[in-house]
């Protein structure tokens, strides 16, 4: 276990709610605490509140959970995020014990909770597997109902755009885009939305790129459509690939009892993640890396005002040593975590760089041959240098050969980004989008350090 991965940037990000968080670091002083502590694998302490007896948390370091005695129903309590704030500033008071019983008790819990489920799904009989799959077949098909409503009305709103022409999208306010965005969500197809919502992120003042932007997205979004209708369902793994770009989420056990779905064991570096935020849904991104498989992965979870999924809990910059189970994609790239069994801030498997840009360019066009509509993917460079043109700030290689970076890039990531590269080459995580390249975090020695 790490002692350094969680940072109060990390932690923040966990914080269902900023007034969470913001209480939290109010509690996050060791005075506040009764006792507090750690083993290989957890931390615990009580913290004193309103009541009489203090509240008891606890916190599983290798697969980030929580659980306290307190009665919030944040998840988690401002009461977890002030151990976890403590545990990063003053880690070196955090003494070496043996767990508590109900700690170790908690722990063993969870792991055998999951290897119960696990049995309980081999001891089905026939009967009720017939049953659960005649349950999903109802889901699926109700599903597919509002899918192909939602495909038909985003068909027709394309061919409209199309047909007023493509110089009328500067003039139309954001507002369109996001009305037709919630109405794929509605049709339960939150894949389109994004789609959709793209045309929002253009950038309308480069005259010179946003119509070739444009063109990519609507040709793009106009076979995933056409695809859509002319499925060939023997086909099952262009009909899955389809689906997720759709939207369509698969669950862990439909994954992993899937003979076919790739399973790839691995150290994973957790490059970084992101929030998309919207009225109705929230699209929460995490980027991983395989330090030994030099197999890139996205996890994506939708949370919606309807549900209470939360986002998946990795700390950026950390390695995981976990097991990842794959969507059915020409080209895998989305997964799930099956199972984790560890965390670390430090790597000793050096990652694969791509050497230049041409060779980072020629696994970008592998991508898109197998999957045209590959997206958010992450790649990994060395030695390039960041240099500011006096337009637009760019990652050029050793062999002059550049990159601009998109001009919505946050500045202060980018002031952080020139101060750690010290005018030096550097290695870099990073997006390649339409609007050009988002830098995800830089390695030093044998850390990760995300922007």
């Amino acid at each position: 276990m790490g002692d350094t991965i969680y940072t109060e940037e990390n932690i923040q990000k966990l914080a269902p709610k900023p007034n969470a968080f913001i209480a939290g670091k109010k509690l996050a002083n060791s005075a506040k605490w009764e006792l507090f502590a750690k083993s290989e694998r957890s931390i615990w302490g009580n913290v004193k509140g309103s009541g009489k007896k203090p509240y008891k948390v606890q916190i599983d370091l290798q697969e980030l959970a929580y659980k306290c005695s307190c009665p919030s129903r944040q998840f988690p309590c401002k009461h977890s995020l002030a151990l976890l704030l403590l545990h990063a500033k003053e880690n070196d008071k955090f003494k070496q014990k043996e767990e508590p019983d109900y700690v170790s008790e908690w722990l063993d819990k969870r792991k055998s909770r999951a290897e119960k489920i696990d049995q309980e799904e081999k001891e089905l009989t026939a009967n009720d597997k017939k049953k659960r799959a005649s349950a999903k077949a109802k889901r699926d098909g109700e599903r597919a109902e509002f899918v192909a409503s939602g495909v038909k009305e985003l068909n027709l709103w394309l061919k409209d755009l199309i047909r007023l022409g493509l110089l009328t999208l500067p003039t139309k306010d954001s507002a369109y885009f996001e009305n037709m965005a919630k109405k794929m969500v509605d049709a339960k197809a939150p894949g389109l939305a994004a789609w959709v919502r793209a045309f929002n992120n253009l950038n309308y003042k480069d005259k010179s790129a946003w119509q070739e932007d444009a063109i990519s997205i609507i040709s793009k979004l106009h076979l995933l459509l056409q695809s859509f209708h002319h499925m060939d369902p023997e086909n099952k793994v262009m009909v899955n690939t389809i689906k997720s770009h759709l939207g369509y989420t698969f669950k862990t056990k439909e994954l992993t009892s899937n003979p076919t779905t790739k399973i790839q064991k691995d150290h994973w570096l957790v490059l970084g993640s992101t929030a998309e935020v919207g009225d109705d849904l929230t699209i929460n991104r995490t980027w991983l890396h395989g330090l030994e498989s030099d197999q890139s992965a996205i996890i994506i979870v939708f949370e919606s005002r309807f549900s209470n999924i939360a986002a998946v809990p990795l700390m950026d910059g950390s390695v995981i040593e976990a097991a990842l189970a794959f969507y059915p994609d020409s080209a895998p790239h989305r997964a799930i975590i099956q199972k984790q069994n560890g965390v670390s801030n430090t790597y000793s498997i050096p990652p694969k760089f791509n050497k230049d840009w041409i060779m980072q360019h020629t696994q970008k066009v592998g991508f898109i041959k197998a999957n045209p509509w590959t997206s958010n993917r992450s790649y990994i460079i060395e030695n390039v240098q960041l240099i500011n043109d006096g337009k637009y700030w760019l990652l050029v290689d050793e062999d002059k050969n550049y990159k601009i970076i998109e001009h919505t890039y946050d500045e202060e990531k980018l002031m952080s980004l020139l101060l750690m590269s010290n005018n030096a080459p550097f290695n870099v995580a990073f997006l390649e989008r339409t609007t050009g390249i988002y830098p995800l975090g830089v390695f030093e020695a044998n850390k990760y350090i995300c922007l």
